[in-house]
């Protein structure tokens, strides 16, 4: 016999959300296919711009998207109290911007930043991770607007 389910009284259902390992995949998955691109030297330019395909086949230019990622990491860890050192990243991009040659060890150490955003990011409860994600993109959009 089927069980009956309790009526939520004028409730309504909470959305089930996803693993946070699932998410954690997801959000991380452009700047891995980037380091993929790095190791094969297989970047894209376009116009003098470094640009990749986001998962809706848009094209993008890499150096913004990833300087708002870091501004991201950056006030995350200023807001939890955490020692974060993303100097490696910043002087990565910083080179491919100038269209200067980048060694494998700048690779690899931008690659730890990365992972030590991984890290965080598993151990940051989601609710803060998104609130201040809410709040970078609202950041970007006043620059961008010229508010700020």
């Amino acid at each position: 016999m089927a069980r009956k389910r309790k009526p939520l009284n004028g409730r309504r259902a909470l959305p089930l959300r996803q693993p946070k390992i699932l998410l954690q995949f997801t959000d991380f998955h452009l700047l891995d296919q980037f380091f993929r691109m790095l190791d094969a030297g297989d970047v894209l330019v376009e116009g003098g711009e470094i640009v990749m395909r986001n998962t809706d086949g848009e094209w993008f230019q890499l150096l913004p998207a990833v300087t708002a990622w870091m501004d991201y990491w950056k006030a995350l860890a200023v807001k939890q109290g955490l020692e974060y050192d993303e100097a490696p990243m910043r002087s990565l991009m910083a080179k491919l911007d100038a269209d200067m040659p980048v060694t494998n060890g700048q690779i690899a150490a931008a690659k730890e930043v990365v992972e030590t955003q991984r890290r965080i990011f598993m151990a940051v409860d989601h609710n803060i991770v998104s609130s201040v994600a809410r709040t970078e993109m609202i950041r970007i959009q006043y620059q961008d607007q010229g508010v700020i």
